[in-house]
């Protein structure tokens, strides 16, 4: 290789690395200013800044670091070390879809409602949680169908919630019938499936601690009462189902782990017909509901 051809496949190579990271400048310039209008039209109910962001070509992702929200009337500030968005729509205001993860989030207890203050002081929890949200979601206009493909939301020490979830029938809503979807045109929805999973992390054990404390009670005499009580309302009806979900729930009272709700009916069923349903046992077959313990 002569010397005037290396020089010019390294101007080539100089070239493309400064029109790389020239361009990655510019638009995570214009997503500073982007955001930054977003936060300042939100001023009026909170106060909301970051330390930096960072959106890289290489994996598609765009990274928000040190988060910091106060909202009004508030002096308890929530903190968000790190905002993940990957695979999201760029085209639309509000995205299509989007893969969003918020880390290391960190709130006070003075900072949520009197009486859930109250409630997790009870149970033993101190001035500051932390916790954990995922969500994944996809929605297709052309074929009316929404996505959750999984939203979770986890505090430590306290449980995890994950969620799955598949709507049909949903019609982009225009602004001038948002009022008639909210009164009742969210009953045409229809369920496709479902999915709803509960992980204790120390939560269930702490509230039977508590009712025991307060009823001069062991805790084994605690989780006696409520075994009877889930056993009256579900497993003494004669229904199978509803009998398969009190031995669920009574597997998860000897042993608190993950307790799950799986919807999967034969055909996709609308809100309409779910509410009309006369007793929680139709809505159980309807929507063929299982409940699971592990």
């Amino acid at each position: 290789m002569t010397r005037k051809i290396f020089i010019g496949i390294l101007s080539i190579f100089i070239t493309l690395i400064a029109i790389f990271f020239g361009a990655s400048y510019y638009v995570n310039k214009r997503i500073s200013q982007r955001l930054n209008a977003k936060i300042e039209e939100l001023k009026p109910y909170a106060d909301i800044s970051y330390r930096n962001l960072d959106y890289s070509f290489l994996t598609g992702k765009l990274n928000i670091y040190g988060i910091k929200i106060l909202y009004a009337n508030s002096i308890y500030p929530i903190t968000i070390n790190q905002l993940v968005v990957s695979d999201f729509d760029r085209a639309h205001d509000v995205p299509l879809y989007a893969d969003v993860k918020l880390k290391g989030i960190s709130f006070y207890l003075n900072s949520l409602p009197e009486d859930d203050r109250l409630i997790l002081r009870a149970l033993g929890y101190g001035d500051k949680l932390t916790a954990y949200f995922s969500c994944i979601y996809a929605y297709y206009p052309d074929k009316k169908q929404f996505l959750i493909k999984d939203l979770s939301y986890r505090i430590k020490d306290l449980g995890a919630v994950r969620l799955k979830l598949h709507l049909s029938g949903i019609k982009p809503i225009k602004e001038s019938k948002l009022l008639y979807f909210l009164l009742s045109g969210w009953l045409n929805i229809k369920i496709v499936s479902g999915e709803i999973a509960y992980l204790d992390d120390g939560l269930f054990e702490r509230i039977v601690n508590l009712i025991a404390r307060e009823k001069h009670l062991s805790t084994t005499q605690v989780k006696a009462k409520i075994i009877r009580e889930i056993k009256d309302r579900l497993g003494n009806s004669g229904d199978t189902v509803s009998q398969t979900a009190a031995e669920a729930l009574i597997r998860f009272v000897l042993r608190p782990g993950t307790i799950k709700i799986v919807i999967n009916p034969s055909r996709p069923v609308s809100f309409a017909e779910v509410i009309s349903e006369p007793s929680l046992e139709d809505v159980f077959r309807i929507l063929n509901i299982k409940i699971e313990a592990k």
